[in-house]
């Protein structure tokens, strides 16, 4: 059974994540909404993670406000996963397992 909306995903993405941040915007990919962990910046510097679009270390990103932490009415972005902290972010090794999970799960004989 598949997990359809980000509150679904919620629980088990915090265990999978460490807990890391973690926010989703709803005109993220044309239609589709999109999730984006908050990586180390050297992550940007690496070649790139599987399955993973990374931003250039000074682009400008998007971020919900700290409270915003379900959907808004606007439509902006929101937190799946607060940020617990400055210096807290998503271990880049386990957000590549996961979007290459997601993406054999999408592009397989029963996908989505």
């Amino acid at each position: 059974m598949g997990l359809h909306t980000p509150q679904e995903c919620a629980g088990p993405l915090g265990e999978v994540l460490r807990h890391g941040p973690l926010f989703y915007s709803p005109q993220g990919f044309g239609d589709e909404g999109s999730y984006t962990a908050l990586l180390p910046a050297r992550v940007a510097r690496l070649e790139p993670l599987p399955a993973v679009v990374t931003h250039p270390q000074d682009a400008l990103l998007l971020v919900p406000a700290p409270y915003a932490t379900r959907p808004v009415g606007g439509g902006g972005p929101w937190w799946v996963l607060p940020c617990d902290g400055p210096s807290w972010l998503c271990p880049p090794e386990l957000v590549a397992t996961l979007a290459v999970l997601g993406r054999d799960v999408l592009s397989g004989p029963e996908g989505i």
